[in-house]
């Protein structure tokens, strides 16, 4: 069985080895145009998400679980299931933040009370009880101010700029 301390050792030599940076500026349109993404959380929380699915499908895949990708909304961003099982389900759900400055508190929403917390089958991929952990992948940065809503050619987009910095991470359950 996977373990917590596994996942996150391998996700960070993943990180390490591919280079990530976590840096990313805008959606590309088949046209050629890039449209830089602002700092809306929802949508930097995706973009994250985006970065993330790679490492876990890999990581998954080496120690033999299925992995569920939840739709909008649902509870968690993903399941890892042992393959040939229904037990011992692994949630993990991508929760995102900005801090104001450097040293600010970070608050994180972890969803809504009225879904699978009261009510194990709502709004979750798998009925709670499948569940053996529930790890969150953690996103924080901090918002660049003056970022332009000008669209960009392909050719242009080193200089776009990101729209958030110090971005890290963390995993816990």
């Amino acid at each position: 069985m996977l373990t917590l301390e596994q996942f996150r050792s391998q996700f960070d030599n993943e990180v390490a080895n591919r280079g990530i940076t976590w840096e990313a500026t805008g959606f590309y349109a088949p046209d050629g145009r890039v449209y830089p993404f602002g700092t809306d959380t929802k949508v930097l929380s995706t973009v994250f998400e985006a970065f993330c699915a790679p490492l876990i499908l890999d990581i998954a895949q080496r120690h033999g679980y299925v992995v569920t990708f939840a739709k909008q909304t649902i509870y968690p961003d993903f399941t890892l299931t042992p393959e040939g099982t229904k037990e011992d389900r692994i949630a993990i759900d991508i929760k995102t933040t900005y801090q104001a400055t450097q040293n600010s508190q970070i608050k994180f929403t972890l969803g809504s009370y009225t879904s699978f917390l009261r009510n194990g089958t709502k709004n979750i991929s798998f009925p709670y009880g499948e569940y053996c952990d529930h790890w969150v992948i953690g996103f924080v940065y901090r918002r660049c101010k003056g970022v332009a809503s000008k669209v960009y050619g392909v050719q242009d987009t080193k200089d776009m700029p990101c729209p958030y910095e110090d971005g890290r991470y963390f995993i816990q359950e």
